[in-house]
Formats: structure tokens, sequence, C-alpha cells
């Protein structure tokens, strides 16, 4: 049992209590993000097969839940936005090989465009993450590659989103914060 001398102690201070209030700055100007968003596609891994994705395309779900002032109905600013963004790798897939495509290519769909292709034979799970620099607004976009070993067409394509990213569907895209 433990004893103390009340006596023998120092006179105490009263207690005080510090407290910091913190808030999530989404402002880019301390370098922050503005929002994240994910993206699913299913990916075949049929040889010659690929996913062609636009980042800064994907970015603009996050402008226009987030920012008051996207340009809502105004598509020519939202060109612009596209045209002007950079786009960067902050993570490229473990199970695959991420390309940039150029307008020659097949896989182009607009600027800041890249073409993503499984490794042959993989199923399973993949993952790359971009930081998009958009309107002033650092924005994370996670594509969640489904790769599986069918071939996709304009004949079975909703049915296979629907099957391997069922949510939420369609657009297989949401904001994540």
């Amino acid at each position: 049992m433990l004893h103390l001398a009340v006596d023998s102690l120092p006179n105490q201070s009263p207690p005080v209590l510090i407290a910091a209030a913190t808030t999530k700055n989404t402002s880019t100007s301390s370098g922050g993000v503005f929002g994240t968003t994910g993206v699913c596609i299913p990916a075949s891994s049929l040889e010659g097969d690929f996913s062609s994705i636009g980042p800064a395309d994907d970015s603009l779900l996050v402008l226009e839940k987030k920012d008051p002032a996207y340009p809502e109905n105004n598509s020519d600013a939202l060109i612009q936005y596209v045209e002007k963004a950079t786009v960067e790798v902050l993570q490229p897939p473990m199970h695959g090989v991420l390309k940039i495509a150029n307008i020659e290519s097949i896989s182009y769909i607009g600027p800041h465009s890249y073409q993503y292709n499984p490794t042959d034979g993989y199923k399973g799970n993949d993952k790359v993450v971009f930081l998009v620099n958009i309107a002033d607004k650092k924005i994370e976009v996670i594509y969640f590659f489904k790769v599986v070993n069918i071939k996709r067409d304009a004949a079975n394509i909703n049915e296979i989103y629907h099957k391997y990213c069922p949510n939420p569907y369609p657009p297989y895209q949401w904001v994540i914060h």
C-alpha cells in the first residue's frame, strides 16, 4: 500500500486546461487536398485489352460536389479546367503498367489520358492513385481496378460494370471526401 505525506507536497497551482482546436484545411494554399474521388473499373487481363482513364476529367466530380464556384452549365470553362490541369501519379499499379496515352493512341480519351494494362494472366484487384491540380484545387483520383479474364466490348460492358462495380451503379464513381 502506498502512503503519501500530504504535508510534504509543494503547493499546487489550480489546474489549467490547455486545448487546441484543429480543422482540416482543404485549401491548396497550404498544400492540402481539396477532395478525393474513387472510380471503379473492371479491366480485362486478356492480351491486347486495356482500360483508358482520364484523371483530370474524373476529378471534376469533386469540384461539382464541393466547390460553390463550379461552372455547372459552362462546358467551355470545364474544358479549360481539364486542359490546364496537371496530373501526377502518386501510386502506380502493383499488377500492371500505366502508360500516358498520346493523341494518336487508341486509348486517348482527352487531355491527361492514361492507359492501364494489367499483367498478363493476373486476376484480382489493383489500384492507381493520381493527384490532379485543377482549378487551383488538389484532388486525389483513385482508380480501383477489378482485373478479370473477360473480353469487354460494347455488347457486354454494362453487364460487366454492374457485376464488378455494383456500387454506385452507375456512374461507378463517387466522392470519398
